[in-house]
């Protein structure tokens, strides 16, 4: 429980300070500096924003009936894209992360997909709390 009470605070200053804007790099330097010419930086299609918002499984949108999804990370392995993801039933509401939260395994042969779930990697309420969720997110992006 205490390691808990120190996670948060750490948790929460580290998403601040690598979330702050800074205003003086603009999209041609982002591009530059990593190499990225295929990002688009765009406005979203019509498409994607509907596919999004009726909560509907196209590129660029994974959406799972009955499921919220955030924290999506996509890996290239033997040729396909795999998407790891928290995610929880709806009829634990929206703060049902905190303690229903569950990573799961998702496939494409395209990064922007679409992804077909293929099976669920952490289901234990005890293992796939928010905050393991949280730390596992964090390890798959660094």
């Amino acid at each position: 429980m205490r390691i808990r009470k120190l996670l948060i605070p750490i948790f929460c200053i580290s998403m601040s300070l690598s979330c702050q804007n800074n205003s003086t790099t603009n999209k041609k330097e982002i591009i530059e500096k990593t190499g990225y010419k295929h990002l688009n930086f765009g406005k979203l299609s019509t498409s994607v924003k509907s596919d999004f918002l009726s909560h509907t499984t196209s590129s660029n949108v994974l959406a799972e009936d009955g499921y919220y999804i955030w924290g999506t990370t996509v890996l290239k392995w033997k040729g396909e894209y795999h998407a790891y993801y928290s995610r929880w039933n709806k009829k634990y509401k929206h703060d049902g992360w905190m303690t229903h939260c569950e990573i799961a395994h998702a496939v494409s042969s395209k990064p922007e997909g679409p992804f077909k779930f293929v099976n669920v990697v952490l289901r234990d309420k005890k293992q796939a709390d928010g905050i393991l969720t949280i730390l596992i997110i964090l390890m798959l992006l660094w």
